[in-house]
């Protein structure tokens, strides 16, 4: 199973979770929200200030960020399997990895509530 950490506080992040899920009709993406610290207890190997910057994945126990976790899911769900030679392509040319990180960094968040679990970006 893929699981993918997203970001729990930016829209661009839920509305891509929001799709993946009516479309992983297999259920086999697991999401969890990096935004509280517990995440970070119990998954030690990732990287809490990459995760907060980038959507994060874990397959068999290795952590890839950025365009590569796209890739994975492109490679997971069956519906976009026929895109997997185009998201080659972006990644050999690292056209990929570039678009992701002007998205992610142009990227809006949403207001936080939080407890005393809870992540604030500063």
């Amino acid at each position: 199973m893929l699981i993918l950490f997203y970001d729990n506080r930016c829209p661009i992040c839920l509305r891509t979770k929001a799709v993946l899920e009516r479309i992983d009709f297999g259920r086999q993406i697991e999401f969890i929200g990096i935004r509280n610290k517990e995440i970070f207890n119990t998954y030690t190997n990732l990287d809490e200030a990459q995760a907060l910057q980038r959507m994060a994945s874990s397959y068999n126990n290795e952590i890839v960020y950025g365009f590569a976790s796209v890739l994975r899911i492109v490679r997971t769900l069956p519906l976009l399997w026929i895109f997997v030679p185009a998201f080659f392509i972006l990644k050999w040319t690292r056209i990929g990895e570039k678009a992701y990180d002007e998205i992610a960094l142009k990227r809006k968040l949403l207001p936080a509530s939080c407890d005393e679990n809870c992540l604030l970006s500063e």
